[in-house]
């Protein structure tokens, strides 16, 4: 009898023992994260002088919750879709979205003090492009890109070759947002490389410069009236939403 608990002590340890191994085994299996770069600054400058100042924050699911553009400060709010559902800046004008699906519904207008309903701003969609009260306001590609502004006269180009925010979710209620050539400066426009745009006829260019890991660091920009800008870019390593 001794003999055979024994036995059955032994069998039993074995079984953890084998049971702990492969627990082991199936954790030193287990894919290593993904890492993506996220833009943490973007400083633009005119020659011999800074111009703008734009710093990034991000949620755990890589969203843009703040940006602090110069003195200012832009927050972001997500419904549970991950579509843009509120924003405000400065802590004061407040505005919030309505989607069917993914689709731009309606924008409401918010008192800041008081959190009042002052405005519900109806927002069509037909073939890519929005509109407000028959005024269109952008054109959007099919995963959010921006490709025209037609109340300024801009059509945006894009090259194949990833872009500065590569792994960013793009918004297109940012597009409506009050200030909006602010989206150009922080190029959140697009995942893709930005090459440029044409406004009135006239052509603005982009000369990307690229480190060793594929990031765009610098971008040279000739407006127009051959004005300089440049674009000094810093990233952070953030570990990819799966």
């Amino acid at each position: 009898m001794k003999t055979v608990n024994l036995l059955t002590k032994a069998i039993f340890l074995m079984l953890i023992s084998i049971l702990s191994f492969s627990c082991n085994k199936k954790d030193d299996n287990l894919p290593e994260p993904q890492i993506g770069y996220f833009v943490k600054k973007i400083t633009v400058r005119e020659p011999n002088d800074e111009y703008m100042k734009i710093e990034f924050r991000y949620d755990r699911n890589n969203r843009i919750t703040e940006q602090t553009i110069d003195a200012n400060t832009i927050q972001y709010a997500y419904n549970d879709g991950g579509q843009v559902s509120h924003y405000r800046l400065n802590d004061e004008e407040n505005y919030r979205f309505e989607y069917v699906n993914k689709t731009i519904t309606k924008i409401l207008k918010y008192d800041p003090k008081t959190d009042e309903l002052v405005e519900e701003i109806p927002v069509t969609f037909s073939n890519g492009t929005y509109s407000i009260r028959d005024k269109v306001i952008c054109k959007v590609g099919d995963q959010g890109q921006l490709l025209e502004l037609p109340t300024e006269g801009i059509v945006f180009s894009y090259g194949e070759e990833l872009g500065v925010h590569p792994h960013l979710t793009l918004s297109p209620a940012r597009y409506f947002f009050p200030g909006d050539e602010l989206f150009v400066y922080d190029l959140t426009l697009s995942n893709k490389e930005l090459l440029g745009w044409e406004q009135e006829g006239s052509t603005i260019s982009m000369e990307n410069q690229r480190n060793e890991e594929g990031l765009i660091t610098t971008i040279t920009v000739t407006t127009l009236y051959n004005k300089e800008f440049q674009w000094d870019i810093e990233y952070e390593k953030r570990e990819l939403v799966r």
